[in-house]
């Protein structure tokens, strides 16, 4: 039995985290704390003393990111965060679910307090095992409905988000990454642990009523989005890994249903509230049920 152990739940997916000694929980996994709560998913910490070794080459490799793969077993390598011995941190992620996270001990201030594990658990291979894709979007809960900006940096995701939360009293669930579950036949949109600059990670969720691609513009002028070109503007906001064939067969896989189901909109808008009004008028009155 591990002596520090924590459970959170996103996107209905019980995760579990297992310590060899007591740490701080990150405060961005803090709003998803569920004790007791079932596991799908458990990461086991260990603390590493010397550098792992792989045996032949990564199959990706970045300034970042090194990925080996064994088997089943993925081994994603944080090369920016090298310990004082040399020892890098590693994911493991593994279908079974049993995961683990290698950590240098030399290092282990770092991650006892303050650390940021969310960003170590390779979520978007996590996640796509449950039928769930993280998407850069922001999302507010409006009508008991999920309601998705999505696009790039700088395109006013964040805006569109904060202006509904002031004129139309929307709740604001995620400000960076939305998680999108499939369940069943229904995408329902998820708050996450991460949230960028924003600063907002709420353990909420709602049906998604649309999706909708802001841009920034002389005047506010909305359209629905063909299914290809919806399929186009939301894989570039996705995070995949192309040197995997089963996980992008299932991404597209995924993304195709999330397409052909749930309305995309193009919002071309100035930060005021008659892009609100636009915006409702076309999802909610507009939209068929």
């Amino acid at each position: 039995m591990s002596p520090f152990s924590f459970t959170i739940t996103v996107a209905g997916i019980g995760i579990g985290f297992y310590a060899p000694q007591p740490m701080e929980i990150p405060l961005e996994l803090r709003p998803f704390l569920t004790p007791g709560a079932p596991e799908q998913e458990r990461y086991e910490i260990v603390l590493i003393r010397k550098p792992l070794d792989f045996s032949g080459p990564p199959v990706f490799t970045s300034d970042r990111l090194a990925v080996y793969v064994h088997g089943e077993t993925i081994s994603r390598v944080f090369l920016p965060l090298k310990g004082p011995d040399g020892c890098i941190p590693v994911c493991s992620l593994r279908p079974s679910g049993q995961n683990t996270l290698y950590l240098p001990a030399s290092d282990w201030a770092r991650y006892e307090r303050k650390c940021t594990l969310s960003l170590l658990l390779g979520p978007e291979s996590l996640l796509l095992r449950h039928d769930a894709l993280l998407l850069h979007s922001s999302v507010i809960r409006y009508r008991g409905q999920a309601l998705l900006f999505s696009g790039p940096s700088g395109v006013g995701k964040t805006t569109q988000a904060e202006l509904w939360a002031k004129y139309r009293r929307a709740e604001i669930l995620n400000g960076d990454r939305c998680v999108i579950a499939k369940r069943g036949e229904a995408f329902w949109g998820c708050g996450s642990p991460y949230s960028g600059s924003s600063g907002v990670y709420r353990r909420e969720e709602a049906p998604i009523r649309a999706i909708i691609l802001p841009e920034k513009g002389p005047e506010n002028r909305i359209e629905r989005v063909p299914a290809q070109e919806a399929f186009r503007s939301l894989y570039r906001e996705l995070l995949g890994n192309l040197w995997d064939q089963g996980f992008t067969a299932k991404l597209l896989a995924l993304l195709q249903a999330l397409v052909l189901q749930i309305p995309v909109y193009r919002l071309s808008c100035r930060p005021e509230e008659a892009a609100v009004q636009l915006a409702e008028q076309a999802v909610f009155e507009s939209a068929p049920d």
